[in-house]
């Protein structure tokens, strides 16, 4: 379903604030090169050094990853608030594990409380808890809701 949706502002602000800018890359829980606002990849590496103008550039080509993955495998209509936290999960933890998740699968078959009740189950990183997870996920049921 074509969604043609976009993060709304206090979404997005949120994610920045969630992933906080890096310009200089490093390896984050997992031990995946990370650098900008979350940025991975092949392009990525520890140490390396980029400019906001570079992270901006990343976060506008990962949101429209993002964005892509949403219209594919959400067959089910969104609201804006449903649409942000979906898109902050998605970003977060990529389109792979959207499109195999619980989440989805309840979300498509109409079960919009119980999707948003997977939500709070992606807190972990290497099976240990992650605080920043905690509020993020918390960030995103809050948002599902408004």
């Amino acid at each position: 379903m074509k969604h043609g949706m976009i993060m709304s502002d206090g979404a997005l602000t949120e994610l920045q604030e969630g992933e906080a800018l890096k310009l200089v890359g490093y390896l984050d829980g997992g031990g995946v090169p990370t650098n900008g606002w979350g940025h991975t990849g092949p392009d990525v590496w520890k140490g390396q050094k980029i400019t906001r103008e570079q992270a901006v550039t990343w976060l506008r080509a990962d949101l429209a990853d993002v964005y892509r993955a949403i219209d594919k495998f959400v067959k089910v209509k969104l609201t804006q608030g449903q649409f942000d936290s979906i898109a902050d999960f998605t970003f977060n933890l990529g389109a792979g594990q959207l499109e195999k998740s619980t989440l989805l699968s309840r979300l498509n078959a109409g079960d919009y409380v119980g999707a948003s009740q997977e939500l709070v189950r992606w807190l972990y990183d290497n099976g240990k808890l992650v605080r920043g997870l905690a509020k993020r996920r918390g960030r995103e049921f809050i948002r599902w809701y408004s």
